[in-house]
């Protein structure tokens, strides 16, 4: 798999500009969901005034592992716990600001994989745009696994976030997807994201903040992605 750090990095300083908007004093913990081996949400954090814990939670020990070393030689005024769970399985830890940065796509891989009784990623799966296609057809051809992702993560934001919380969902055309024309996911995933959100706004339990994106990207003259590739919601009850 083609590895590009500037793009992370870029990632990274498109979260720090979305960050100046909220007002860290009120929030104590966050959680970042599934950020794979990059720390881009917490290399953004560290341009803050958080000083809490942030709790990453993913289900690859090795994704944990090599996100630890990468992490560690910044210092930072934060806790970072990490927890090495699938997000099927619940979560008993509440937070202050869920963080969702990309991973819709990652909940329908891996929705797949245990469906068809594949124990794990498969590496040869990210090398070869031919493999990647092909199960993405399967995936999007499968009626049944895009509510099932819309189940599971609408049940985490309603048990994780705290009343008054905030939930940041960012689903952008990735580098890999760009690099594989893979656009037709991007968007199907985004409509699984407005669906979601639909639903909870219509349920009453959260509010959209549109302002704080709006402002968040006023000042942004090149951000990674675009302002109508990131949701900011906030939870009323």
């Amino acid at each position: 798999m083609p590895i590009r750090l500037d793009y992370y990095q870029y990632a990274a300083e498109t979260w720090q500009q979305i960050f100046k908007t909220i007002d860290f004093s009120k929030i104590h913990k966050i959680i970042d969901l599934c950020p794979g081996w990059s720390p881009k949400i917490e290399m953004a954090l560290l341009k803050t005034s958080f000083d809490g814990e942030l709790i990453i939670i993913d289900k690859s020990i090795e994704n944990i592992y090599f996100f630890k070393k990468l992490f560690e030689p910044f210092n930072s005024n934060f806790k970072v716990k990490t927890i090495n769970k699938n997000l099927s399985e619940g979560c008993k830890h509440k937070c202050d600001l869920i963080v969702a940065n990309h991973i819709i796509d990652d909940l329908l891989l891996d929705l797949f994989f245990c469906k068809n009784n594949l124990n794990s990623w498969n590496e040869s799966f990210f090398e070869k745009p031919e493999m990647m296609e092909k199960i993405w057809v399967k995936i999007l051809e499968d009626k049944t696994i895009f509510e099932e992702a819309k189940m599971m993560f609408r049940k985490i934001l309603l048990k994780m976030v705290n009343s008054g919380g905030y939930v940041f969902i960012a689903q952008y055309l990735g580098y890999q997807e760009n690099l594989y024309g893979l656009k037709k996911i991007y968007l199907k995933c985004k409509l699984l994201i407005e669906d979601i959100k639909k639903n909870l706004i219509m349920e009453n339990y959260f509010i959209e903040d549109k302002q704080l994106i709006e402002d968040a990207f006023k000042t942004m003259a090149d951000p990674y992605f675009l302002k109508t590739d990131v949701v900011c919601l906030r939870k009323t009850k």
